[in-house]
């Protein structure tokens, strides 16, 4: 599984990275604002991208979300933000889940299983698809 975290606040990132890492995950990548996170987007597939919404730079979670569901459609991708308030006047559709801040670190640990399992599973039906190709 591949993780990509992004919030503005270190003691956060840390905080998602180590309640995902309970679960294992392949790569992990951090980002403190929108500009990295799309850069990061761009360069890797990711399973998993948490996503704050208030982040400093030019762009916010909000204008970030739509480009990161563009470059990666099967990803899960969560908002996890103090400010849940701003997704409710905002197209948040590209987002799967919207966790509210301060989160329980069990619901991101099975959060993280199930993407893990999910990303599994993607993983097991392109191999069939691709042993189905070169028969």
């Amino acid at each position: 599984m591949q993780v990509l975290v992004v919030d503005d606040e270190p003691g956060v990132r840390d905080l998602l990275a180590a309640a995902i890492g309970l679960v294992g995950y392949d790569r992990l990548d951090m980002a403190e604002d929108g500009e990295k996170a799309l850069a990061l987007t761009m360069a890797h597939r990711y399973d998993l991208v948490t996503l704050d919404i208030r982040m400093p730079g030019a762009l916010s979670g909000l204008e970030t979300l739509p480009v990161i569901r563009h470059a990666l459609p099967r990803a899960v991708i969560v908002i996890i933000s103090a400010y849940t308030a701003d997704a409710i006047d905002t197209d948040i559709s590209d987002a799967d889940l919207v966790i509210k801040k301060p989160f329980q670190l069990d619901l991101i640990q099975k959060l993280a299983h199930q993407v893990k399992e999910l990303a599994q599973t993607q993983t097991a039906l392109r191999d069939l698809s691709d042993s189905e190709l070169s028969v």
